[in-house]
């Protein structure tokens, strides 16, 4: 999977659990032009990240899907915090990611 940069910005952000404004302080830029670079309408320096987790690409199809936890929990049947809990990769998100994926 490619990334954008923004994307590339979000995972390194999430990994590191830090909020829009600490990530933003870390590059030397504010919080809004760094929630920018999130949005890939901004531009700081991208941060590398090393290949994705599965959660972390569960995270970024439905982020470029354009769907919010309760749409995708409905069509796969469970609860939006299991969504949650699978893309933030405290339990296992083989369910999302097939759902993601199809049966390739």
């Amino acid at each position: 999977m490619e990334l954008t940069h923004g994307e590339t910005a979000l995972i390194d952000r999430l990994r590191l659990g830090q909020t829009q404004g600490e990530a933003g302080y870390r590059f030397g830029v504010t919080m809004e032009n760094y929630r920018e670079k999130e949005l890939d309408t901004g531009i700081c320096k991208s941060p590398h990240v090393f290949p994705l987790q599965p959660h972390e690409q569960c995270l970024l199809y439905r982020r470029r899907a354009g769907k919010n936890h309760t749409e995708v929990a409905k069509e796969i049947g469970c609860s939006k915090k299991k969504i949650s809990r699978m893309e933030n990769g405290i339990v296992p998100c083989d369910d999302l990611l097939k759902y993601w994926e199809g049966d390739e």
